[in-house]
């Protein structure tokens, strides 16, 4: 049902899909721009990074996480969520969804990181999860920092 690519190939048309599915949920340092010009720079900014994760169901791009990844250790950037082929984000509350993501972590990375913007969509919905990757990873960082009036809250698990 649902699999994980280690720096997949995807169309420009898909990125733009699950970019422009996720515009309305982005922080505000990307939609300063148009829309267009903001998925320009995001797709510019992905194509560098050394570690992109195409989340799919039935061979259709659901999410593209991004990041960078050093020795076995990775931190995502930026995470864009598509609509599923029913016009749907619900798969990110589907417990096969995320176990199907902490495995391929799990698999291909010593350690798993990410920063979510505080209270935004993504940082609530990652609250939601902590016993899930609690019970799924091992040891975790967690740390909170304020840059330029932002709230970072910021996850880092050992995979093993």
């Amino acid at each position: 049902m649902y699999s994980c690519v280690l720096n997949p190939s995807y169309t420009d048309a898909e990125f733009a899909r699950v970019f422009n599915d996720s515009w309305a949920k982005l922080p505000s340092h990307l939609t300063q721009f148009t829309q267009e010009e903001s998925l320009t720079k995001q797709q510019s900014r992905v194509a560098k990074m050394n570690c992109n994760i195409g989340v799919y169901e039935d061979g259709f791009m659901l999410a593209l996480l991004s990041g960078i990844e050093n020795d076995k250790k990775v931190i995502l950037v930026s995470a864009y969520f598509g609509k599923d082929s029913t016009g749907s984000k619900a798969y990110v509350h589907n417990p096969d969804w995320y176990n199907t993501v902490i495995d391929f972590s799990k698999v291909h990375f010593d350690e798993f990181g990410f920063t979510t913007i505080d209270s935004s969509p993504m940082d609530n919905h990652a609250k939601t999860q902590i016993g899930v990757r609690d019970t799924r990873f091992g040891d975790a960082v967690t740390q909170t920092d304020d840059h330029e009036g932002v709230t970072y809250n910021g996850s880092n698990y050992k995979t093993s």
